[in-house]
């Protein structure tokens, strides 16, 4: 019976060590993988941050454009209204007017 006690304290010694082995391990891994998600992390951070200048960007050559857009037609507007009175000035004068 004595050896009985010898070999379940024995088989609890070497339990005991093969837990605190995989523990410390999951601790390291843990901490590896903490590490990356942090640089992941970091990436993304700043990808997020292109995006949204990349989407500033993109805002404020849309606006330029509806403003180049409405000077174009006003330019041409007035460009019609100058042939007009151009090609009415270039007229003969009828003798009745």
């Amino acid at each position: 019976m004595e050896n009985d006690c010898v070999t379940k304290t024995d088989l609890q010694f070497a339990l005991d060590g093969a837990v605190q082995t995989i523990i410390t391990e999951m601790g390291i891994r843990f901490g590896e993988v903490n590490q990356r998600l942090d640089r992941i992390d970091t990436t993304l951070v700043h990808h997020g941050k292109q995006l949204a200048a990349g989407a500033r960007a993109i805002a404020g050559f849309n606006e330029w454009v509806g403003k180049a857009d409405a000077d174009y037609t006003r330019v041409l507007a007035e460009l019609a209204e100058l042939k007009q009175r151009i090609a009415k000035l270039e007229r003969p004068e009828t003798a009745g007017d």
